[in-house]
């Protein structure tokens, strides 16, 4: 189970008991929500530790009281959130982790994609030369189709620090996907997210923030700056607008899917 992992009653019965008070708590948030809802989510109305909250959650699936998302799905829940199969995939998830430099817009376009108020998360990470540093995770939802959910993660991370602290957060565990996001004219800051989910196997789409008023390179000069090969996706986005925010992420997915289909993934 993971922050992300999406969680369903499977009837709004009575309480079974033995969780305690907080257990009970976690029943009723889950027996009265209109659909299902993240770890994460649950973590954060009950303030909770999402450790505790997984631990009250798998209680309840041993008893059969709640379903949960995998961790990870495969490639026929892609496919079907991407429309190329039929559904009856059952209660499923797929994260998708947005990166890229302090600048590049990661924030606006999770704000703009989710369909529900995003969430955040603080976190105390060690920094160099001894520090702590407080940092911020981000999450967001947005339907897909076939009753697929996408569920957004980010982070608020400094240019000293990225690749650790990304790992320390977690970001990339049961992702299906990943976005890139590019400052158009300091393209230089996303290269350590680009090199990150190289290093991991993890397949990616490049967003450029469409800014008013700048000049914006072409997909070809992008790949040669970000070193990415001629395959990965490169999409003009203005973060600001939902439907062009879920575009790009739906072409990240499509990547995705392609890279599960070749075995690359």
């Amino acid at each position: 189970m993971a922050e992300h992992t999406l969680v369903r009653a499977r009837h709004a019965g009575e309480f079974p008991g033995g969780l305690g008070d907080v257990g009970e708590e976690l029943w009723h948030a889950l027996a009265s929500a209109a659909g299902p809802v993240t770890v994460v989510e649950l973590a954060l109305r009950l303030a909770l530790p999402a450790g505790v909250v997984k631990v009250l959650v798998s209680h309840l699936v041993d008893a059969r009281l709640v379903e949960v998302s995998a961790v990870r799905p495969g490639r026929a829940v892609l496919e079907a959130a991407l429309g190329e199969r039929d559904g009856g995939v059952g209660l499923a998830a797929v994260k998708i982790v947005v990166v890229g430099g302090p600048s590049s817009g990661t924030t606006t376009l999770l704000g703009a994609a989710s369909t529900v108020p995003p969430v955040a998360v603080g976190e105390r990470l060690p920094a160099p030369g001894g520090r702590v540093t407080t940092t911020v995770r981000e999450w967001g939802r947005f339907p897909l189709d076939g009753g697929v959910e996408g569920v957004l993660a980010a982070a608020h991370v400094s240019a000293d620090a990225r690749p650790a602290w990304w790992d320390d957060l977690g970001l990339w565990r049961g992702a299906s996907g990943a976005v890139v996001m590019v400052h158009p004219a300091r393209w230089e800051e996303s290269c350590p997210a680009v090199d990150w989910l190289e290093e991991r196997g993890l397949p990616y789409a490049v967003g450029v923030d469409a800014l008013p008023g700048t000049v914006l390179p072409d997909a070809g000069r992008v790949r040669e700056m970000l070193r990415t090969d001629g395959d990965t996706p490169v999409v003009l986005t203005d973060v600001r607008s939902p439907e062009s925010a879920r575009f790009l992420l739906r072409d990240a997915l499509r990547h995705a899917a392609r890279a599960a289909a070749g075995g690359a993934w």
